[in-house]
């Protein structure tokens, strides 16, 4: 019943046990609904188990509760590109590394949108 644990361990195995994540990031989620990390965790294991959808309404929670967040934007950048909204993700892109220029995944997004505007 600890939401960090569940957090972070469906972060831990999202690659390996891609659905037990799910269920674990589900959990985290239900037990802490107004924390964006948390939120943004389930959105990418979403991600991973290919439920777009289900990632994109998940993102969105997470960036209501923070919508500034750099990483949380690249995140829904790719769930667009996923869903196969390419002009969305490259306008997302666009915004995020005019106004951003020093977060995690940086590098990332940049090439990210290099991919998308070929």
């Amino acid at each position: 019943n600890n939401f960090v644990a569940l957090n972070n361990l469906a972060w831990a195995i999202r690659n390996t046990e891609p659905e037990m994540a799910l269920d674990y990031a589900q959990q985290a989620a239900t037990l802490a609904p107004g924390n964006p990390s948390v939120i943004d965790t389930l959105a990418m294991i979403e991600y991973l188990n290919d439920d777009y959808s289900a990632a994109g309404r998940s993102i969105r929670r997470a960036l209501d509760l923070a919508p500034e967040q750099p990483s949380l934007l690249y995140h829904l950048a790719l769930i667009e590109k996923a869903k196969g909204e390419t002009d969305t993700a490259t306008r997302i892109l666009q915004k995020l590394l005019r106004s951003n220029t020093d977060f995690p995944e940086i590098k990332k997004a940049t090439a990210l949108l290099a991919s998308l505007t070929q």
